[in-house]
């Protein structure tokens, strides 16, 4: 009876019975890479399929209004009878240039980039390096530089961003040795985007876990993005997205920091709604739901979930 009435729950959960009758909604969605199993940066951890990635949109376009992140953080008049959601991609790959874009581009959906500029200028993190370096010792050097003992079959990944200490130290040396496959766009190609409409925000240089980070290189990593978009750019952004984006990945620290160097716009990967009403907090965090490969009923099921309550993740 338990499972029964679970599985129940679960089912009129993934209809669109809620979304349809709770109105004042303003919801982010966050993608990363779109792209194939067989593509050489694709990765369980982050990665849509194509059709996955089309299937997405076509359901939150069916449910919302889609609009411009600018428009959905900072408009105050939108209406109230209506719901609204903004399409956002953290770190730049390049697939959002040649697979996410012509689905977009073709139903005139506006988007956003949270770019790192270490992404733009070699084609590396150390987030992917960890997951698509071939090279057994590319694990050793990482446990070196972020001073922590990984444990047999361990997710080096998941290791690194619960036990690592990130530093300048980190920063100069977890770039490999090999050449890596073009995973990130450049700065041609997010120019290029741009022209097309595109909005671009500041991810952090090298996507390092802010709350794990010395307080001088926090700075410096928020500072040197901040400047590389300027430059590269000319765009003076105050739109931030907190890498990985979980309560556990920044702090008070990192949050008056930000604030410090006038971001009004702090995303977090929080999967909650919002309201106009929360614009009006200077303060507020703005939450994102994070998709991979979901499908349509999975999807909907976490539109609801956030319409009945507050995450705190």
């Amino acid at each position: 009876m338990k499972q029964f009435l679970k599985k129940t729950a679960k089912k009129i959960l993934s209809s669109k019975l809620f979304v349809k009758f709770s109105k004042g909604n303003r919801f982010i969605f966050v993608f990363h890479d779109v792209s194939n199993p067989n593509s050489s940066c694709y990765s369980e951890h982050y990665s849509s399929s194509v059709e996955e990635f089309r299937s997405q949109i076509q359901l939150i376009k069916n449910c919302f209004e889609i609009i411009s992140l600018e428009a959905i953080v900072s408009n105050r008049t939108l209406n109230k009878k209506k719901n609204y959601a903004a399409i956002t991609f953290d770190d730049g790959f390049q697939s959002v240039l040649t697979n996410a874009f012509p689905v977009l581009n073709e139903n005139n959906i506006p988007f956003s980039l949270f770019v790192n500029g270490a992404a733009i200028d070699h084609n590396e993190l150390w987030v992917t390096n960890a997951l698509l370096e071939t090279d057994s010792n590319y694990s050793c050097r990482l446990s070196q530089l972020a001073k922590v003992e990984f444990k047999a079959d361990e997710d080096i990944v998941k290791a690194t961003m619960e036990r690592g200490h990130f530093s300048k130290e980190f920063v100069e040396g977890y770039r490999s040795e090999n050449k890596m496959p073009k995973t990130y766009l450049d700065k041609k190609e997010l120019n290029l985007l741009l022209d097309k409409g595109a909005h671009i925000g500041n991810h952090s240089c090298d996507h390092l876990v802010l709350s794990n980070t010395d307080e001088v290189e926090v700075t410096n990593q928020i500072s040197r993005n901040h400047d590389c978009i300027l430059n590269y750019f000319g765009i003076e952004s105050q739109h931030f997205a907190i890498p990985f984006g979980k309560k556990e990945h920044f702090d008070d620290g990192v949050i008056k920091k930000l604030r410090d160097l006038n971001y009004k716009y702090i995303y977090t990967t929080n999967p909650n709604k919002f309201k106009v009403e929360d614009l009006h907090n200077e303060n507020f965090l703005f939450p994102r739901i994070g998709l991979t490969s979901e499908s349509p009923s999975e999807l909907m099921f976490y539109i609801n979930r956030s319409l009945l309550k507050k995450y705190n993740l």
